[in-house]
């Protein structure tokens, strides 16, 4: 297998890279947070950093939600071929 036949993303190199920069994408934005003046409806969204946590704890919960709905809903792998 040469490398026309891969993807990008089987690249190691290549995750790295994508990594690295969604990283140091979320360190810029986190530093914004001390130098933009927010204009927020409640004073505990002007602390620096409460929407990187919100949106953190916003996906843990659907994450953990979800995996609570599949458990619920779900069926065997041969459900439909009764």
């Amino acid at each position: 297998m040469n490398e026309r036949d891969t993807g990008w993303f089987d690249r190691p190199r290549n995750v790295r890279l994508l990594i690295g920069a969604l990283i140091a994408a979320c360190v810029i934005l986190l530093a914004a947070e001390f130098v933009v003046h927010k204009h927020g409806h409640f004073d505990f969204e002007n602390f620096p950093g409460f929407h990187a946590l919100f949106g953190f704890a916003a996906f843990t919960v659907a994450v953990y939600v979800g995996k609570l709905l599949r458990f619920l809903l779900g069926r065997d792998e041969d459900y439909y071929d009764r």
